[in-house]
């Protein structure tokens, strides 16, 4: 349950079952706020469906970070009544809805669900069943670095803006807005009191459109184009910095502080749990896997350059190692430093020798996989990739010696030509 607590921060003033929504400026809209959470790159945030055994049933929203996997905030999780737990997602390639459901629900183990204060607050709900067709999102990694950061709020439920709050229902619709992070739990923040904060919670405030009159009370006063909080509702909505163009969970919704009923108005804060400083916990719950394991047998194999080689061109955030945006050579260079290899090593010992130099002349002039010879990924096997290996032939000279490269050419010449 998003919780909403006035300017001492200490009375909790609200609490309902709608799920965790946004404000936006008064002068945007809310199909705005719709097309901005409707991009492919925010697939990734569903609704929660929370039943009881006894009354009507909650919502909070989350974040596939896993096939298997949904992050969230933890005090939506802690309620010993739960039954079940239901999850809903919208396919952006088709239109379509995906549904799943909970095996387990995980808060964090020292959140207090009783505390007037949450700190914490951040959970995890593994699924019944891997989903196939929504892409999970990257966690942010940068532990402090998100301060200064544009971030997009991704939720469900109760609408507003700026002048108004969150005063409109609109369950089961996905809406953003973009804000920055201006501070930490414990830093100053105008007429709010975040020192009961610990900084693993960041605040943003709702820098008013032009023309209105409202105080800054930290960071930059100039509201972004899509400048807004989230709204009254439950929470564990994510919140997405972009790192070299790719969106990564960097919060999750926990708490929104207001200095009157109109919540989530200009001027309002916003707190989210800073995913950053809890990726030990989560890493030790999801199998998010060996970076650059983009198959996720526990090992980094030839198979993985091959599903890197096989999605050229896509935007697939697994494959996309270095995160440019498109799949393409570069990641396997990126997949080569991970594994402490270089272009020309087909048998991945990590040197570059006689033993690559013989699986190369052997299924010279076909077609084949890295671990043939293919080190472009072109699936052809020829003086391309023999150039490629000769840049990083593990000897004295960084060539192969010349009586080394006219052996090769020689074994070259008498393998006979596959089909």
């Amino acid at each position: 349950m998003f919780r909403h607590a006035g300017m001492g921060i200490t009375a909790c003033l609200l609490i309902t079952t709608a799920s965790d929504g946004v404000t936006f400026r008064h002068d945007r809209s809310v199909p705005d706020a719709a097309g901005l959470a409707a991009s492919p790159a925010y697939e990734s945030a569903g609704e929660i469906i929370i039943n009881y055994f006894f009354g009507i049933p909650g919502q909070a929203s989350g974040v596939l970070i896993h096939p298997e996997w949904l992050l969230t905030a933890a005090h939506p999780l802690t309620a010993v009544s739960i039954q079940s737990i239901d999850l809903t997602f919208t396919d952006q390639d088709t239109g379509q809805t995906v549904t799943a459901q909970a095996e387990e629900w995980i808060p964090y183990p020292q959140f207090n669900p009783l505390a007037s204060i949450f700190n914490l607050d951040i959970g995890l709900v593994k699924l019944t069943e891997p989903l196939d067709n929504i892409t999970p999102s990257p966690i942010y990694r940068d532990d402090g670095g998100e301060r200064d950061q544009t971030i997009t709020i991704v939720g469900y439920g109760n609408l507003g803006n700026g002048t108004s709050g969150g005063v409109l229902a609109a369950g089961g619709t996905a809406h953003a807005v973009t804000n920055t992070v201006d501070a930490f739990g414990g830093e100053p923040a105008g007429l709010y009191n975040l020192n009961a904060y610990e900084p693993s919670v960041m605040f943003m405030d709702f820098d008013p459109a032009p023309g209105v009159s409202e105080l800054n009370h930290t960071g930059s006063a100039t509201p972004l184009d899509m400048e807004g909080l989230s709204a009254s509702g439950d929470s564990g909505g994510p919140g997405f910095i972009d790192v070299d163009g790719v969106p990564h969970v960097a919060g999750v919704v926990s708490v929104g502080l207001s200095r009157d009923s109109r919540f989530s108005a200009y001027g309002d804060l916003s707190g989210l749990t800073r995913v950053s400083a809890f990726t030990d916990w989560i890493d030790a719950h999801v199998p998010l896997g060996l970076p650059g394991d983009v198959d996720g047998d526990g090992a980094l194999t030839a198979a993985d350059i091959d599903l890197i080689t096989a999605g050229f061109g896509s935007s697939d955030p697994i494959l996309d190692l270095d995160q440019n945006g498109s799949v393409g050579a570069s990641d396997i260079d990126a997949w080569l430093a991970l594994a402490g290899s270089k272009r020309g090593d087909a048998n991945l010992d990590t040197a570059v020798d006689l033993l690559d130099l013989s699986i190369l002349a052997a299924h010279f002039d076909s077609t084949g996989t890295w671990a043939d010879g293919d080190f472009n990924g072109d699936t052809s096997i020829d003086l391309l990739d023999l150039s490629s290996m000769a840049s990083n032939f593990n000897t004295p000279a960084t060539i192969p010696e010349p009586a080394a490269g006219l052996l090769l050419l020689g074994s070259i010449a008498v393998t006979p030509r596959r089909s």
